[in-house]
């Protein structure tokens, strides 16, 4: 059985403000998602918002 990791393993070094924070709001969270889901969750949020809007390379359909 192939277990392919479908993610990448990166090592961050984060501010301990940051990290304490953090690991508050998990504590305070009833089913606190993991650091990993957190940071993907700001980080895709980031991203979206400083990227331009992607436009689709497809021409429309041809409507003769």
């Amino acid at each position: 059985m192939n277990m392919t990791r479908k993610k990448r393993l990166v090592s961050l070094a984060l501010d301990p403000e940051l990290i304490r924070r953090l690991e508050s709001w998990q504590a305070s969270q009833d089913f606190a998602p993991t650091k990993t889901a957190v940071i993907e969750h700001a980080l895709r949020q980031f991203l979206d918002a400083k990227e331009p809007a992607r436009v689709s390379l497809r021409r429309p359909p041809n409507d003769s």
